[in-house]
């Protein structure tokens, strides 16, 4: 995580599927996310 001059808050999702192991849901993972993001407090310290 890390904040820009405007002070604004960056993240950088990464993820990965091994192929030996069940597939992650990453997608669902990241919808999530964005969700929670938005309906947080400081929801206006995060780009669109």
């Amino acid at each position: 995580m890390s904040v820009s001059n405007a002070g604004r808050i960056n993240i950088l999702f990464l993820g990965a599927s091994p192929d030996d192991r069940a597939r992650l849901r990453l997608d669902k993972e990241a919808r999530e996310l964005k969700k929670k993001i938005r309906e947080g407090k400081d929801r206006d310290a995060f780009p669109p």
